[in-house]
């Protein structure tokens, strides 16, 4: 059987209340060889019904559940894995694609060899589709020196949204993928700049919506964040800026690029470093707050023992009394 030449992954949980106008929005493109991949992470609202019946009606869309929610990242993921196409996209469960989208990015990649990820401009919009503004941070991700792509993805304060975008799949296989981790979009954006350029269509077809129940607004705190990302990392001491630190050091000493490029882009990872210092105190300072909340439980719970035990004792002596 002919394998499609992209992959669209959708991760969803949950998402009835947009899911209708994201497929819809996905199956109507005038480029149609691709196949999309639903990954449902043990939805409890409608959202199963509503993808079976997109399932039934289009061949391309391809339904999977998983037995319990196993977190944001695995789930991502998991699109990706099932994947057959030589190009994959990400696509959330609230945005939507405008018309275009698929075979604007597809011809960028497809006239650059060098181009890894294809993007369009991005419009934000809110909860009920009204038009809020285009995205407008310029990013030099389009020159042709690696150390200038990472350094912009690295330095400047970005939201991302270039992962939605069309990515080579065998460069995206080298890398992490979305890890378990809040901040790994920005890990793995910086980590595919390394591999090559991206190209932008000037036409803002990637409608990204802002709505009370998205992932930023419901986990605001980073180290919080993990729960979604993974939810067996929940109650953890989880140290947000360091591991993007340790990440972004992997990333550089995986990349294709000469010893003196690396050399700059560790560089540039020292100066990320000295700018976020305040993140780094906050981490060390909140994961010294909940040591000291283990630990005061960890008190009360051998407390709690010693006093049974106690308890066990004075019964026992009490009975051995009544019974003599």
């Amino acid at each position: 059987m002919r394998k499609p030449r992209l992959s669209i992954g959708l991760p969803v949980y949950n998402g009835a209340r947009y899911l209708f106008c994201c497929l819809d929005s996905i199956l109507s493109q005038s480029y149609e060889d691709f196949e999309l991949i639903i990954s449902d992470n043990a939805s409890t609202d409608s959202t199963q019904d509503i993808c079976l019946k997109y399932a039934s009606r289009d061949k391309r869309v391809k339904y999977f559940r998983n037995p319990r929610n196993l977190g944001a990242s695995v789930n991502f993921n998991a699109t990706f894995h099932k994947s057959e196409g030589e190009f994959f996209k990400w696509a959330s469960y609230d945005d939507i694609c405008a018309p275009g989208f698929f075979t604007e990015c597809m011809e960028l990649l497809e006239s650059d060899p060098s181009a890894v990820l294809g993007h369009p401009r991005t419009m934000r919009i809110d909860e009920d589709g009204r038009e809020l503004g285009i995205y407008g941070l310029e990013l030099r991700t389009s020159s042709e020196d690696p150390v200038e792509r990472f350094r912009d993805l690295l330095l400047k304060k970005h939201a991302c949204f270039q992962v939605f975008g069309i990515i080579r799949s065998e460069v995206l296989k080298k890398t992490k993928l979305i890890h378990n981790y809040s901040g790994s979009d920005r890990v793995l954006l910086a980590e595919l700049s390394l591999y090559g350029k991206f190209r932008e269509t000037p036409k803002p077809l990637f409608l990204r919506r802002s709505h009370p129940h998205e992932s930023v607004r419901l986990f605001p705190d980073a180290n919080r964040r993990y729960e979604w990302f993974d939810p067996s990392l929940a109650g953890r001491l989880n140290f947000t800026q360091w591991r993007l630190l340790a990440e972004y050091v992997s990333s550089v000493s995986r990349a294709p690029i000469p010893a003196g490029g690396k050399a700059e882009c560790y560089l540039l990872i020292n100066k990320w470093a000295a700018m976020h210092w305040r993140h780094f105190a906050h981490d060390m300072k909140t994961a010294g707050k909940d040591m000291l909340h283990i630990e005061g439980i960890s008190r009360l719970m051998q407390s709690g023992l010693r006093a049974t035990r106690q308890g066990v004792v004075s019964v026992s002596g009490i009975l051995g009394i009544y019974r003599r």
